[in-house]
């Protein structure tokens, strides 16, 4: 694998916990996709594809105001690749 495909990769990998997690936190409080579009006001398709996994064109600062959105705050860590497990997602 190129390094332009594992970058590519990784993204897809960071942008999919995401969707996941807004996704559980979005059910656990109860906010529906409407809810969270006229809060963060982007256009529904936009939140439906982050949701999705299917938006690669997001900005940080959009992923910042979905978590915050939701009284959340997005944290980030580093962890070496070889190390790296996928684990169950629990919903």
């Amino acid at each position: 694998m190129t390094a332009a495909e594992q970058e590519e990769l990784s993204l897809l990998r960071l942008l999919l916990d995401f969707a996941l997690n807004l996704a559980r936190v979005m059910h656990e409080r109860k906010v529906s996709p409407a809810e969270l579009t006229r809060r963060v006001r982007k256009p529904k398709d936009y939140v439906t594809r982050v949701l999705h996994g299917q938006e690669q064109d997001v900005e940080l600062m959009d992923l910042v105001k979905l978590a915050n959105a939701l009284g959340c705050v997005i944290r980030v860590h580093l962890e070496p690749v070889e190390f790296r497990r996928h684990k169950p997602v629990k919903l």
